[in-house]
């Protein structure tokens, strides 16, 4: 046909199905086309948000922010990945579940999920079951899903190379390499990741951290109120205690608020005394009978190796929650420092517990965690490693009372500093300048460990519970937390009795009226030194001791009869030859004189009580006393109407306490300080001074 005469049809509607135009054919054959199937909708399977969702702006807010965008550097080839890790039960998924709820509109090519955790599939998801379930989210037969995981992951991405933006969300990963297998290699898309392991390796891949923390007291207790209603918790002191005991995680206030919505009997201040027993805590997080917080810690023990669950049950044996050392725990576990320390850091990768900064070899373990582990063990830990545990401590406390005070008098023998474990002599974790900060550390641990000896009254532990209290008696003299010293030399000296040790139980009974005075027990002091005078009686030496604390107890009642008892015990030292015994009780002799108004006398006596803690004390000078002896100088002179060398005598007393890192008696010095500098015209230096005070006060309230 000639071009000019070509034939033009238009063809619409309906009919328009299949057609075929032609300007000339021999033969033509038609077949019918198969229709296309439309593509399947974007998949959407994450699970909705929870409802009840409190005080993560700022997580929120970090998230969003990085799903609503691209990669952060333009260059980059792969997808962006975040990971966001925390503890069990902290609410990871909960943030991350709003954070995704609300960005459904920036991935049009949808959202792909997968739980892989052991608390949901036993032992944890197989990565070739978790690449089949993202493939079945893109609408993959089962019939064409490669049978390997390499496979699986191959066709995974060669789907999302052509899709678009696609979220991919990954719950509860347990290794880095399950983050691998799903990684596309496309930077479109987005993988998002909750762990409770540190996954510090996926660095290497880009990823971005979020760390989920604990909520604090006022989030907490607003997150009871929602669920639970605002009128169970009008109690402010009890809800605060509430969400202490659960550490401040999502998961045990819910189950908390729970117990409480389901029980209107129980009142909050009676469910934080059910919870204060540590033991009973997780059964009391159970709702309708479900470990609701206890299986969450189940599936985590379970997802351990052999000897890090050993290590992980040995938690629940140490005395008491918080801090602890990796050598402490081998003892409570059986196993040698090596294998402690290696199991210990996989637990501190899944976050079981936490490495304290700065504090090499030390940990810290949550109630929570050490109830679980204690439950592991039954209703009672066993009795030798309960023993093991106090041996390994007193041998730690008796050596750092002798690195801090080499010449004061003590019962404890020197061989209770070595403790065998497992066939090796081990060595405290510290030197001569860091033992009182062990001591501080391990305070608490002390106290309940001493505690549980003298409370099963049993002849076997009464020497392991006076020994561990008269060496405790170190930390207390340097920092005075008096409640902690009233009970363990308490619990010491009748643990001593028992014990058949009347000389250690009249050296702890002196030593514990200390306690008993500054905290206004008098009449318990006068009772604590008599009973001490008369155990004493065998012992010039201890009788010379005893008689300089009489003397302390009765400067407040009987300023005359102190004066006579600190003489008797100068010359019951002098006989002897105990010279730091005779500057002893020469410092509290001048100082008792100079507060009866004998000026003169005080000043020349504790100038001799001076030079004896400078110079003559065995072992070296003692620094504490010796400060102490100058400040009480300086305070003689400022009576004497001598401020200038009041104020020199008292300032180089707080630089020689500051340096020792001795804060107990700074208080009364700054204090003394301050009213000097006020009466020498420095209000400048007056204020410092009350600051300083202030701040000092401060930390030996906050301490035990």
């Amino acid at each position: 046909m000639p071009e000019d005469d070509a034939v033009s049809n238009v063809l619409t509607g309906s009919t328009a199905n299949n057609v075929v135009q032609v300007g000339s054919a021999q033969t033509v054959n038609l077949t019918m086309l198969r229709e296309v199937p439309p593509a399947p909708p974007a998949p959407y399977p994450v699970p909705p948000a929870p409802r009840f969702f409190i005080n993560r702006t700022a997580a929120l807010g970090w998230l969003n922010e990085r799903l609503e965008t691209g990669p952060a550097d333009p260059s980059e080839s792969g997808p962006r990945l975040i990971v966001c890790r925390g503890r069990r039960g902290i609410g990871k998924s909960a943030l991350v579940l709003r954070a995704v709820d609300r960005t459904r509109a920036e991935f049009p090519g949808g959202h792909l999920f997968a739980e892989l955790g052991p608390q949901q599939h036993r032992g944890g998801l197989p990565m070739s079951d978790v690449l089949g379930r993202l493939l079945r989210q893109l609408g993959v037969d089962d019939a064409t899903i490669p049978a390997s995981t390499p496979e699986r992951a191959d066709r995974l991405r060669s789907l999302l190379a052509h899709r678009g933006r696609v979220l991919i969300l990954l719950d509860d990963v347990r290794e880095a390499q399950q983050v691998r297998w799903v990684l596309p290699n496309t930077s479109d898309c987005v993988v998002l990741a909750t762990t409770d392991v540190s996954m510090g390796e996926l660095v290497m891949d880009g990823a971005e951290f979020l760390t989920v923390d604990a909520l604090d007291e006022t989030a907490g207790a607003d997150l009871l109120r929602r669920i639970a209603g605002p009128d169970r918790f009008t109690d402010a002191p009890a809800v605060a205690r509430l969400v202490e005991l659960c550490e401040g995680i999502p998961l045990a206030l819910g189950a908390a608020a729970a117990r409480l919505a389901e029980d209107p009997s129980l009142s909050v201040p009676a469910f934080v005394a059910e919870l204060s027993d540590e033991r009973a805590r997780l059964t009391g997080l159970s709702v309708d009978g479900v470990p609701v917080v206890g299986a969450v810690f189940t599936a985590a023990y379970d997802d351990l190796p052999d000897t890090a669950r050993t290590v992980y049950r040995a938690l629940g044996l140490l005395p008491v929650a918080g801090e602890f050392d990796t050598g402490l725990l081998a003892v409570a576990a059986g196993l040698n420092p090596g294998n402690t320390r290696a199991a210990v850091e996989t637990l501190r990768v899944r976050r079981l517990v936490e490495a304290v900064p700065q504090r090499p070899g030390r940990y810290r373990v949550h109630g929570l965690v050490r109830s679980h582990a204690w439950h592991l063990h039954g209703s009672t830990s066993p009795d030798d490693v309960a023993r093991a545990i106090a041996g390994y401590q007193l041998a730690a406390t008796a050596r750092a009372d002798r690195l801090l005070f080499p010449s004061r008098l003590r019962f404890t023998p020197e061989s209770a500093q070595e403790f065998p474990a497992r066939g090796e002599v081990t060595t405290a974790p510290f030197n001569a300048s860091t033992a009182l900060d062990w001591l501080d550390r391990e305070c608490t641990g002390l106290v309940a460990t001493i505690r549980s000896l003298a409370d099963q009254n049993r002849s076997e532990l009464d020497d392991l519970a006076w020994m561990t209290a008269e060496s405790l008696t170190a930390l207390f003299l340097n920092r005075r937390y008096l409640a902690a010293w009233y009970e363990t030399g308490t619990l010491g000296a009748r643990a001593a009795e028992r014990a058949g040790r009347p000389d250690a139980a009249a050296r702890l009974w002196s030593l514990t009226s200390r306690a008993m005075t500054d905290l206004g027990r008098h009449d318990e002091a006068e009772l604590a030194t008599a009973r001490a005078i008369t155990l004493a009686s065998g012992s010039v030496h201890l009788q010379a001791s005893v008689w300089e604390f009489r003397g302390r107890v009765l400067e407040r009642t009987d300023p005359g009869a102190a004066v006579a008892a600190y003489e008797h015990s100068r010359d019951l030292n002098r006989q002897i030859g105990e010279q730091r015994g005779e500057a002893l009780a020469l410092f509290f002799l001048g100082r008792c004189l100079s507060f009866a108004g004998d000026q003169e006398r005080a000043g020349a006596v504790l100038t001799q009580a001076l030079e004896s803690f400078a110079t003559a004390v065995k072992g070296g000078p003692d620094v504490r006393m010796q400060a102490r002896a100058r400040a009480a100088l300086g305070t003689v002179f400022r009576r004497q109407g001598d401020v200038d060398s009041a104020a020199g005598a008292l300032s180089t007393a707080l630089a020689e306490l500051d340096a020792a890192q001795v804060w107990s008696y700074q208080v009364s010095i700054l204090d003394e300080l301050a009213e000097l500098e006020s009466e020498r015209s420095h209000p400048e230096l007056a204020t410092a001074y009350r600051e300083r005070a202030v701040r000092v006060r401060a930390l030996l309230e906050g301490s035990h």
